[in-house]
């Protein structure tokens, strides 16, 4: 993968300013010794300080910073990490399986798979599955009865599809992920000790005794060019279907909880949670161990902050923050408020001595009088 320094300016939308004949065959760090014909990124700010004076063939760089001396061109972006993220994926040499069923894989007869599929090595392949066109199962990669991968999918190793689980177009399924596993859904005869632990008193009113299993008969579905992280489990509905939308991106070791429906171009990053039954709506934003309570709707492009204990709805467009919860704007008032307590704690230590010191003064004065 070669190419001209004119070439690649216009595939990473940027501005070339220089030898447009330079011939670009790598990538390069600012921290390391570039390669001949490496482009070097050096977007991040006083990156381009590093790289100055130095034989490179060409740097990227954003258009507010300054532009070292030394490469024989320049790529400037208006935004380089956009920049970046395309000129990765122009060098990924991405995942090769050859195509067809390796020996060790066992595919059921009765599976359908498509043109230029790959079933690695131990990977498994259920009754009456589908398998789309192009897509890639590596090594060790479970499909279960029924399900349905559409094309281009991409499956990690490990990676387990449960029974009747649709995936859409270009979805990927990173190592180790489950979906389609049983949800947490129980229910006892009496009422338990959760339901009956509401009063604020803090007291335990019973002891929880043997729970029904509710086996879920609903599925999951990820809409196309969902992207599903390493170690996540995603369950399937009691009823209907889990549902991940279209573009959405779930990180590692992300719990999203039965029957929850999450919009079209989400972001949930590692160690975040749903409960059963929550709704993001598009464009939502969960950070970092962030957990929302069962039932709870998120509103369109509302972002849930990283480590947030959310037990509430939240509108549209809204920011909340902290553990419990609250709206951006008044979790930062109420934890300036809490700042501020240490020192009115001594205000008003000083105004009771004063206080005192002046009801004395008074007293005696009293006496005088008397």
């Amino acid at each position: 993968m070669i190419y001209k320094a004119r070439d690649l300016a216009k595939r990473l939308e940027c501005e070339l300013v220089g030898d447009p004949d330079v011939s670009i065959g790598g990538i390069g760090s600012p921290g390391s010794p570039p390669g001949p014909g490496d482009l070097v990124v050096a977007f991040t700010p006083g990156a381009e300080r590093a790289v100055a004076g130095k034989p490179v063939a060409a740097v990227l760089v954003e258009a507010s910073q300054e532009r070292p001396e030394g490469p024989r061109c320049y790529l400037v972006s208006r935004r380089g990490r956009v920049a970046f993220a395309l000129l990765l994926q122009l060098f990924d040499p991405g995942r090769h399986v050859p195509r067809g069923l390796h020996p060790s894989a066992v595919v059921d007869p009765s599976a359908e798979i498509g043109e230029d599929a790959a079933i690695g090595p131990l990977s498994v392949v259920g009754p009456g599955a589908v398998i789309g066109a192009r897509s890639r199962l590596l090594s060790q990669v479970t499909v279960g009865r029924g399900a349905v991968l559409g094309e281009d999918c991409l499956l990690y190793p490990g990676a387990r599809i449960g029974e009747d689980v649709v995936l859409g177009r270009a979805v990927v399924v990173q190592a180790n992920a489950v979906v389609g596993a049983e949800g947490f859904s129980y229910v006892s005869r009496e009422p338990n000790a959760i339901e009956l632990a509401k009063p604020m008193d803090g007291a335990a009113r019973t002891q929880n005794g043997p729970v029904i299993r509710m086996p879920p008969l609903g599925t999951v579905v990820l809409e196309d060019e969902v992207e599903i992280g390493a170690n996540t489990a995603i369950d399937r509905a009691t009823l209907g279907a889990t549902r991940i939308g279209a573009r959405s991106k779930i990180d590692n070791l992300v719990q999203i909880g039965h029957n929850c429906q999450v919009g079209s171009d989400c972001l949930m990053s590692g160690q975040s949670g749903l409960s059963g039954s929550v709704t993001l709506g598009d464009r939502a934003v969960v950070g970092g161990k962030a957990g929302i309570a069962d039932h709870r709707k998120v509103g369109t492009n509302a972002m849930i902050a990283a480590g947030t204990g959310l037990g509430n709805d939240v509108a549209d467009n809204e920011i909340w923050i902290g553990y419990p919860a609250g709206r951006k704007d008044k979790k930062i008032e109420e934890w300036m408020s809490i700042a501020r307590l240490p020192r009115m704690i001594r205000d008003i230590l000083d105004l009771r001595k004063r206080l005192g010191a002046l009801e004395t003064a008074l007293a005696g004065k009293d006496k005088e009088k008397a």
